[in-house]
Protein backbone atom coordinates (compact mmCIF):
# COMPACT_ATOMS: atom_id res chain seq x y z
CA UNK A 1 0.00 0.00 0.00
CA UNK A 2 1.42 3.63 -0.71
CA UNK A 3 1.93 5.88 1.99
CA UNK A 4 -0.73 8.35 3.43
CA UNK A 5 0.12 11.38 1.35
CA UNK A 6 -0.24 14.53 3.54
CA UNK A 7 1.62 17.22 0.68
CA UNK A 8 -1.47 19.43 -0.24
CA UNK A 9 -3.31 19.82 3.22
CA UNK A 10 0.27 20.62 4.45
CA UNK A 11 0.89 23.18 1.71
CA UNK A 12 -2.41 24.83 2.45
CA UNK A 13 -1.51 24.66 6.58
CA UNK A 14 2.18 26.64 5.60
CA UNK A 15 0.29 28.97 3.14
CA UNK A 16 -3.09 30.23 4.63
CA UNK A 17 -3.07 32.67 1.24
CA UNK A 18 -3.15 30.20 -1.61
CA UNK A 19 -5.79 30.25 -3.40
CA UNK A 20 -7.59 26.87 -4.97
CA UNK A 21 -6.17 27.60 -8.35
CA UNK A 22 -2.21 27.92 -7.37
CA UNK A 23 -3.14 24.54 -5.26
CA UNK A 24 -4.44 22.86 -8.02
CA UNK A 25 -1.68 24.17 -10.37
CA UNK A 26 1.13 23.02 -8.12
CA UNK A 27 0.51 19.20 -8.99
CA UNK A 28 1.59 19.87 -12.89
CA UNK A 29 4.83 17.99 -13.12
CA UNK A 30 6.63 20.69 -15.34
CA UNK A 31 6.92 24.60 -15.72
CA UNK A 32 4.69 26.78 -18.39
CA UNK A 33 7.36 27.05 -21.72
CA UNK A 34 4.75 29.06 -23.95
CA UNK A 35 4.69 25.97 -26.34
CA UNK A 36 2.66 22.71 -26.51
CA UNK A 37 2.07 19.69 -29.11
CA UNK A 38 -2.09 20.02 -28.17
CA UNK A 39 -3.90 22.88 -26.36
CA UNK A 40 -7.17 21.82 -24.62
CA UNK A 41 -9.46 24.85 -24.00
CA UNK A 42 -11.82 23.29 -21.18
CA UNK A 43 -11.22 21.21 -18.02
CA UNK A 44 -14.60 19.42 -18.12
CA UNK A 45 -14.96 15.31 -18.58
CA UNK A 46 -14.58 15.94 -22.22
CA UNK A 47 -11.23 18.05 -22.17
CA UNK A 48 -9.83 15.58 -19.56
CA UNK A 49 -10.68 12.56 -21.28
CA UNK A 50 -9.78 13.49 -24.80
CA UNK A 51 -6.35 15.22 -23.15
CA UNK A 52 -6.03 11.58 -21.04
CA UNK A 53 -7.33 9.37 -24.20
CA UNK A 54 -4.62 11.45 -26.25
CA UNK A 55 -1.60 11.36 -23.85
CA UNK A 56 -2.12 7.64 -23.80
CA UNK A 57 -1.87 6.55 -27.42
CA UNK A 58 0.84 9.37 -28.28
CA UNK A 59 3.15 9.54 -25.30
CA UNK A 60 5.46 11.48 -26.73
CA UNK A 61 2.96 14.54 -26.96
CA UNK A 62 3.56 17.62 -24.62
CA UNK A 63 -0.50 18.44 -23.83
CA UNK A 64 -1.27 21.32 -22.23
CA UNK A 65 -5.20 21.99 -20.30
CA UNK A 66 -6.56 25.30 -19.82
CA UNK A 67 -9.38 25.98 -17.54
CA UNK A 68 -11.39 29.72 -16.72
CA UNK A 69 -12.45 28.08 -13.48
CA UNK A 70 -10.51 28.54 -10.27
CA UNK A 71 -11.24 25.00 -9.44
CA UNK A 72 -13.50 22.16 -10.22
CA UNK A 73 -17.36 22.95 -8.85
CA UNK A 74 -20.18 20.90 -8.86
CA UNK A 75 -22.70 20.85 -11.74
CA UNK A 76 -25.44 18.98 -13.75
CA UNK A 77 -24.95 16.53 -15.38
CA UNK A 78 -24.27 13.25 -13.05
CA UNK A 79 -25.78 10.14 -14.88
CA UNK A 80 -22.94 8.49 -17.20
CA UNK A 81 -23.10 5.81 -20.22
CA UNK A 82 -21.28 2.72 -20.56
CA UNK A 83 -19.27 4.43 -23.35
CA UNK A 84 -17.55 6.40 -20.05
CA UNK A 85 -17.30 3.18 -18.15
CA UNK A 86 -15.20 1.54 -20.79
CA UNK A 87 -12.75 4.53 -21.06
CA UNK A 88 -12.42 4.36 -17.51
CA UNK A 89 -11.23 0.63 -17.14
CA UNK A 90 -9.02 1.36 -20.60
CA UNK A 91 -7.61 4.46 -20.21
CA UNK A 92 -7.40 5.03 -16.22
CA UNK A 93 -7.81 2.17 -13.52
CA UNK A 94 -10.39 -1.16 -13.15
CA UNK A 95 -13.70 -0.15 -11.93
CA UNK A 96 -13.25 -0.90 -8.38
CA UNK A 97 -11.23 1.98 -7.95
CA UNK A 98 -13.91 4.16 -9.00
CA UNK A 99 -16.48 2.91 -6.45
CA UNK A 100 -14.55 4.45 -3.82
CA UNK A 101 -15.15 7.73 -5.22
CA UNK A 102 -18.69 7.35 -6.64
CA UNK A 103 -21.76 5.49 -6.84
CA UNK A 104 -22.83 2.62 -9.21
CA UNK A 105 -25.11 3.07 -11.89
CA UNK A 106 -26.93 0.16 -13.26
CA UNK A 107 -29.15 0.77 -16.50
CA UNK A 108 -32.25 3.02 -16.54
CA UNK A 109 -35.86 2.96 -14.77
CA UNK A 110 -38.36 3.91 -16.54
CA UNK A 111 -41.71 4.73 -14.74
CA UNK A 112 -44.64 6.25 -16.42
CA UNK A 113 -47.54 7.81 -15.15
CA UNK A 114 -51.19 7.94 -17.23
CA UNK A 115 -53.08 11.00 -17.87
CA UNK A 116 -55.08 10.92 -14.51
CA UNK A 117 -51.91 10.72 -12.59
CA UNK A 118 -53.50 7.78 -11.30
CA UNK A 119 -51.62 4.20 -12.37
CA UNK A 120 -47.77 4.01 -12.47
CA UNK A 121 -46.38 0.97 -14.60
CA UNK A 122 -42.68 0.72 -14.94
CA UNK A 123 -39.82 -0.59 -17.15
CA UNK A 124 -35.98 -1.53 -16.27
CA UNK A 125 -33.49 -1.51 -18.68
CA UNK A 126 -30.81 -2.82 -16.45
CA UNK A 127 -27.47 -4.65 -16.90
CA UNK A 128 -27.16 -2.90 -20.22
CA UNK A 129 -25.90 0.58 -19.11
CA UNK A 130 -23.43 -0.43 -16.37
CA UNK A 131 -21.43 2.92 -14.74
CA UNK A 132 -21.42 5.37 -12.67
CA UNK A 133 -23.36 8.70 -11.00
CA UNK A 134 -20.82 11.32 -10.88
CA UNK A 135 -20.19 14.16 -8.41
CA UNK A 136 -18.82 16.32 -10.89
CA UNK A 137 -16.47 18.28 -8.39
CA UNK A 138 -14.80 14.99 -7.66
CA UNK A 139 -14.78 13.52 -10.70
CA UNK A 140 -13.29 16.49 -12.63
CA UNK A 141 -10.76 16.90 -9.90
CA UNK A 142 -9.74 13.29 -10.16
CA UNK A 143 -9.38 13.10 -13.95
CA UNK A 144 -6.93 16.71 -13.74
CA UNK A 145 -4.68 14.69 -11.15
CA UNK A 146 -4.76 11.85 -13.27
CA UNK A 147 -4.29 14.14 -16.11
CA UNK A 148 -1.12 15.76 -14.32
CA UNK A 149 0.08 12.56 -13.19
CA UNK A 150 0.82 10.79 -16.37
CA UNK A 151 2.30 14.37 -17.67
CA UNK A 152 -0.48 16.65 -18.95
CA UNK A 153 -0.41 20.30 -17.62
CA UNK A 154 -3.50 21.34 -16.54
CA UNK A 155 -3.89 25.34 -15.40
CA UNK A 156 -7.09 26.64 -13.33
CA UNK A 157 -7.86 29.73 -13.87
CA UNK A 158 -6.82 30.53 -17.02
CA UNK A 159 -9.24 31.32 -19.53
CA UNK A 160 -8.85 30.80 -23.53
CA UNK A 161 -9.91 32.98 -26.44
CA UNK A 162 -8.06 31.78 -30.20
CA UNK A 163 -7.05 33.86 -33.30
CA UNK A 164 -7.66 32.39 -36.14
CA UNK A 165 -6.63 33.91 -39.57
CA UNK A 166 -8.92 35.82 -42.03
CA UNK A 167 -10.86 33.87 -44.67
CA UNK A 168 -10.39 30.03 -44.91
CA UNK A 169 -8.06 28.44 -42.22
CA UNK A 170 -8.73 25.49 -43.13
CA UNK A 171 -6.34 26.15 -46.81
CA UNK A 172 -2.74 28.01 -45.74
CA UNK A 173 -0.39 27.97 -48.81
CA UNK A 174 3.15 27.58 -48.07
CA UNK A 175 5.89 28.24 -50.46
CA UNK A 176 8.42 25.25 -51.86
CA UNK A 177 11.18 25.13 -53.91
CA UNK A 178 9.07 23.53 -56.68
CA UNK A 179 6.10 25.54 -56.59
CA UNK A 180 3.07 26.28 -53.83
CA UNK A 181 1.71 23.32 -51.53
CA UNK A 182 -1.45 23.72 -49.56
CA UNK A 183 -1.12 23.42 -45.50
CA UNK A 184 -4.45 21.18 -44.77
CA UNK A 185 -4.65 22.59 -41.30
CA UNK A 186 -2.87 25.91 -39.05
CA UNK A 187 -3.15 26.00 -35.77
CA UNK A 188 -5.04 29.21 -34.63
CA UNK A 189 -3.37 31.31 -32.08
CA UNK A 190 -3.81 30.41 -28.67
CA UNK A 191 -4.19 33.81 -26.06
CA UNK A 192 -4.35 33.43 -22.04
CA UNK A 193 -6.32 34.90 -19.39
CA UNK A 194 -3.86 33.99 -16.44
CA UNK A 195 -5.79 35.89 -13.01
CA UNK A 196 -2.93 34.94 -11.56
CA UNK A 197 -0.38 36.54 -13.63
CA UNK A 198 1.80 33.36 -13.06
CA UNK A 199 1.98 32.01 -16.63
CA UNK A 200 2.18 33.61 -20.05
CA UNK A 201 -0.37 35.44 -22.22
CA UNK A 202 0.01 32.92 -25.11
CA UNK A 203 0.77 29.79 -25.81
CA UNK A 204 2.12 28.63 -29.28
CA UNK A 205 -0.04 24.84 -30.36
CA UNK A 206 0.43 23.03 -33.20
CA UNK A 207 -3.46 21.56 -32.55
CA UNK A 208 -6.13 22.68 -30.32
CA UNK A 209 -9.13 21.33 -29.08
CA UNK A 210 -12.11 23.57 -28.02
CA UNK A 211 -14.26 21.71 -25.39
CA UNK A 212 -15.57 25.10 -23.90
CA UNK A 213 -19.03 23.72 -23.87
CA UNK A 214 -21.78 25.91 -24.42
CA UNK A 215 -19.01 29.15 -24.96
CA UNK A 216 -17.45 27.50 -27.87
CA UNK A 217 -14.14 29.86 -27.81
CA UNK A 218 -13.23 28.38 -30.69
CA UNK A 219 -16.20 27.56 -32.67
CA UNK A 220 -17.81 30.35 -32.42
CA UNK A 221 -15.16 32.01 -34.43
CA UNK A 222 -16.41 29.96 -37.73
CA UNK A 223 -20.18 30.35 -37.06
CA UNK A 224 -23.14 31.33 -34.83
CA UNK A 225 -24.83 29.17 -32.81
CA UNK A 226 -28.28 28.38 -34.50
CA UNK A 227 -31.69 26.93 -32.02
CA UNK A 228 -33.42 24.49 -33.54
CA UNK A 229 -36.90 25.62 -34.13
CA UNK A 230 -39.18 23.89 -31.35
CA UNK A 231 -36.30 22.41 -29.93
CA UNK A 232 -36.61 22.61 -25.94
CA UNK A 233 -33.35 23.26 -24.01
CA UNK A 234 -35.25 24.00 -20.94
CA UNK A 235 -34.59 21.80 -17.66
CA UNK A 236 -35.09 22.91 -13.87
CA UNK A 237 -33.35 20.76 -11.07
CA UNK A 238 -31.53 21.20 -7.88
CA UNK A 239 -30.21 18.82 -5.36
CA UNK A 240 -32.02 17.04 -2.19
CA UNK A 241 -31.02 14.87 0.61
CA UNK A 242 -33.72 11.83 1.25
CA UNK A 243 -35.73 12.62 4.58
CA UNK A 244 -38.57 10.31 6.23
CA UNK A 245 -39.57 7.84 3.40
CA UNK A 246 -40.96 4.72 4.15
CA UNK A 247 -40.04 1.72 1.92
CA UNK A 248 -43.46 1.04 1.66
CA UNK A 249 -44.36 4.13 0.20
CA UNK A 250 -41.62 4.16 -3.07
CA UNK A 251 -42.78 2.94 -6.11
CA UNK A 252 -41.85 -0.62 -7.14
CA UNK A 253 -37.55 -0.77 -7.48
CA UNK A 254 -37.09 2.18 -6.23
CA UNK A 255 -33.86 1.28 -4.18
CA UNK A 256 -32.38 -0.14 -7.48
CA UNK A 257 -29.42 1.52 -8.67
CA UNK A 258 -30.63 2.91 -11.81
CA UNK A 259 -31.08 6.70 -13.48
CA UNK A 260 -34.49 6.17 -12.99
CA UNK A 261 -37.16 8.69 -15.08
CA UNK A 262 -40.57 9.57 -14.60
CA UNK A 263 -42.62 9.93 -17.72
CA UNK A 264 -45.83 12.33 -17.06
CA UNK A 265 -48.30 13.78 -19.59
CA UNK A 266 -45.96 17.33 -19.27
CA UNK A 267 -43.26 15.88 -19.62
CA UNK A 268 -40.40 13.85 -18.13
CA UNK A 269 -38.05 13.87 -14.72
CA UNK A 270 -34.79 12.07 -14.15
CA UNK A 271 -33.82 11.17 -10.22
CA UNK A 272 -29.93 10.08 -9.94
CA UNK A 273 -28.59 9.13 -6.01
CA UNK A 274 -25.36 9.74 -6.02
CA UNK A 275 -22.04 10.44 -3.68
CA UNK A 276 -21.62 13.87 -3.30
CA UNK A 277 -18.39 15.40 -1.40
CA UNK A 278 -19.28 18.86 -1.83
CA UNK A 279 -18.61 19.75 1.79
CA UNK A 280 -14.80 18.33 1.68
CA UNK A 281 -12.06 20.97 1.65
CA UNK A 282 -10.30 20.67 -1.71
CA UNK A 283 -6.79 20.18 -0.01
CA UNK A 284 -8.01 17.07 1.66
CA UNK A 285 -9.64 15.72 -1.61
CA UNK A 286 -6.43 16.09 -3.10
CA UNK A 287 -5.14 14.09 -0.88
CA UNK A 288 -7.12 11.36 -1.06
CA UNK A 289 -7.32 11.37 -4.89
CA UNK A 290 -3.09 11.15 -4.36
CA UNK A 291 -3.49 8.11 -2.38
CA UNK A 292 -6.01 6.11 -4.41
CA UNK A 293 -3.89 7.41 -7.82
CA UNK A 294 -0.74 6.19 -6.17
CA UNK A 295 -2.01 2.64 -5.52
CA UNK A 296 -3.11 2.01 -8.76
CA UNK A 297 -0.26 2.81 -10.28
CA UNK A 298 1.46 0.40 -7.65
CA UNK A 299 -0.73 -2.21 -8.95
CA UNK A 300 -2.50 -2.74 -5.61
CA UNK A 301 -5.18 -4.71 -5.96
CA UNK A 302 -8.81 -2.56 -5.71
CA UNK A 303 -10.27 -5.19 -2.97
CA UNK A 304 -6.90 -3.43 -0.72
CA UNK A 305 -7.69 -0.41 -1.03
CA UNK A 306 -9.86 1.07 2.17
CA UNK A 307 -13.76 1.66 1.84
CA UNK A 308 -15.38 4.79 1.27
CA UNK A 309 -15.75 5.78 5.06
CA UNK A 310 -12.77 4.57 5.78
CA UNK A 311 -11.22 6.99 3.02
CA UNK A 312 -13.62 9.39 4.28
CA UNK A 313 -12.23 9.44 7.85
CA UNK A 314 -8.51 8.82 6.85
CA UNK A 315 -8.66 12.06 5.04
CA UNK A 316 -11.02 14.03 6.66
CA UNK A 317 -13.59 14.15 3.80
CA UNK A 318 -17.39 14.45 4.62
CA UNK A 319 -19.50 12.48 2.10
CA UNK A 320 -23.23 12.28 1.99
CA UNK A 321 -25.85 10.75 -0.30
CA UNK A 322 -27.70 13.14 -2.39
CA UNK A 323 -30.57 12.80 -5.26
CA UNK A 324 -30.57 15.18 -8.33
CA UNK A 325 -33.82 15.72 -9.29
CA UNK A 326 -34.77 17.41 -12.64
CA UNK A 327 -37.96 18.81 -15.22
CA UNK A 328 -38.26 18.51 -18.77
CA UNK A 329 -40.99 20.07 -19.75
CA UNK A 330 -43.38 19.94 -23.22
CA UNK A 331 -43.22 22.95 -25.68
CA UNK A 332 -47.08 23.04 -25.59
CA UNK A 333 -47.43 22.26 -21.68
CA UNK A 334 -49.52 26.04 -19.82
CA UNK A 335 -48.28 26.39 -16.81
CA UNK A 336 -50.62 28.27 -14.23
CA UNK A 337 -51.16 32.39 -14.22
CA UNK A 338 -49.85 32.50 -10.62
CA UNK A 339 -46.77 30.37 -9.59
CA UNK A 340 -45.80 32.90 -6.49
CA UNK A 341 -46.64 30.62 -3.67
CA UNK A 342 -43.64 28.12 -5.48
CA UNK A 343 -40.86 29.91 -4.98
CA UNK A 344 -39.17 33.11 -5.76
CA UNK A 345 -37.63 32.74 -9.41
CA UNK A 346 -39.13 31.19 -12.49
CA UNK A 347 -37.04 28.26 -12.62
CA UNK A 348 -37.93 27.72 -8.85
CA UNK A 349 -41.64 28.09 -9.44
CA UNK A 350 -41.66 25.52 -11.83
CA UNK A 351 -39.73 22.97 -9.92
CA UNK A 352 -41.90 22.77 -7.01
CA UNK A 353 -44.40 22.46 -9.33
CA UNK A 354 -43.97 19.56 -10.71
CA UNK A 355 -41.99 17.99 -7.45
CA UNK A 356 -45.70 18.19 -5.53
CA UNK A 357 -47.23 16.63 -8.28
CA UNK A 358 -45.22 13.79 -9.25
CA UNK A 359 -45.00 10.39 -7.13
CA UNK A 360 -41.74 9.61 -4.62
CA UNK A 361 -40.54 13.21 -4.97
CA UNK A 362 -42.74 15.77 -2.74
CA UNK A 363 -41.93 14.91 0.58
CA UNK A 364 -39.29 12.13 0.68
CA UNK A 365 -36.84 14.93 -0.59
CA UNK A 366 -35.85 18.09 1.23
Amino acid sequence: MAPIPRRFTNLRHARPDISDSMLLNSNNQTGFTGAADVVVAGAGIIGLCYAIHLKNISPHLEISVFEKSASPTQKIGESTLSSFSRFVKGDIIPHDYFLRLFGVKDGLQFYCIDERGISVTSEDIGGLDLSFQLDRRMSELFLTMWAQRIGINVYHNVGTDFQVMPGDASAISANHEKGTAMNPFMAPRVLLDDASHSIGTTVKAKLVCDATGFSRRLTSKFGKREMFKGWNCDAYWAYFEETGVKAEDRLDHWDYPATKHICFPEGWGWFIKLISWEKSPLSNLMDLISYVIDNAKRNVDASDIPSTQVLSEMFDCPFEFITSIGWAVRNDHKFPDDLEEYGATESERKFHLFQEEVPNSGTSYG
